[in-house]
């Protein structure tokens, strides 16, 4: 056998016992596809609703017409008196009209912004922070009076034996979720921070309500009284008075993007 037979011969076989390893670390080309097509068509199922959420411009620009001139009509603004809005509040406000559930405050944003007497209130900020709230919170946002008063919450907490240390349980609200109406009350406490951290409330530092009965509605709750009545190994179950109010930011915000706010 010539050096070159033999010099072909290992080659070939090297292309062979490469293809026979990489075949050996690879699914059948039959199962991935039926891999794929099994959750290929999961996903499309999931997704399926959220095609019909995503709008295109036409929907937009239709609702935007029946919307906004819907508010303006309401709050009595007069046609002289409607300005073009700021670019930097109107463009990312109507793109979020096309996936946003809160479609009714992102119409309320843009009227308000397009009014020569209030456009001054809407700062660009006021987009990205509906952007980040569910309709739950929206919710508890519309049970609030626009102005600067507080309103009471409690902090539960296991005091240690020898009131060595304390650890906090969870915080309680009192009527809000109740009037509120919320889908999930059980992240109510979630919403509040979501809420402090957009910087639309602020919580009392280490301050309350000096009026005792404000925190009646707390504590008269059968979860807050069955909490309170607990004893475990020398530790006693016990409550901080705190309370909650609208910010600055939080007032012009609601004020925004709320009906009847």
């Amino acid at each position: 056998m010539d050096e070159e037979t033999k010099k072909a011969l290992i080659e070939s076989g090297t292309e062979i016992i490469k293809e026979a390893y990489e075949d050996a670390f690879k699914p059948p080309a039959k199962e991935i596809g039926k891999a794929l097509g099994t959750i290929g068509k999961g996903v499309n199922v999931a997704l399926a609703p959220v095609r019909g959420v995503v709008w295109g411009w036409e929907q937009i620009e239709e609702y935007i017409k029946t919307k906004v001139t819907e508010k303006l009509e309401k709050k009595g603004i007069k046609e002289e008196d409607i300005i073009t809005p700021d670019p930097d509040i109107a463009v990312p406000t109507i793109e979020a009209m096309r996936y946003s559930k809160l479609k009714n405050e992102c119409a309320n944003l843009l009227a308000t912004s397009m009014t020569k007497s209030e456009a001054y209130n809407v700062h660009p900020s006021f987009v990205e922070i509906l952007k980040q709230l569910t309709p739950d919170e929206v919710k508890v946002l519309n049970q609030l009076p626009v102005d600067r008063s507080p309103h009471p919450f409690i902090y539960l907490k296991r005091v240690m034996p020898d009131k060595k240390g304390e650890v906090r349980l969870g915080a309680y609200f009192g009527e809000l979720v109740k009037k509120s109406l919320v889908e999930f009350p059980g992240k109510m406490e979630t919403y509040m921070n979501n809420l402090e951290r957009l910087g639309i409330i602020e919580f009392g530092v280490s301050s309350y309500i000096t009026e005792p009965s404000r925190y009646d509605e707390c504590l008269v709750d059968p979860i807050v009284k069955g909490v309170l009545a607990r004893s475990s190994e020398g530790y006693v179950f016990d409550y901080d008075k705190t309370f909650f109010r609208y910010s600055a930011l939080g007032r012009d915000f609601v004020s925004a993007i709320l009906d009847g706010k």
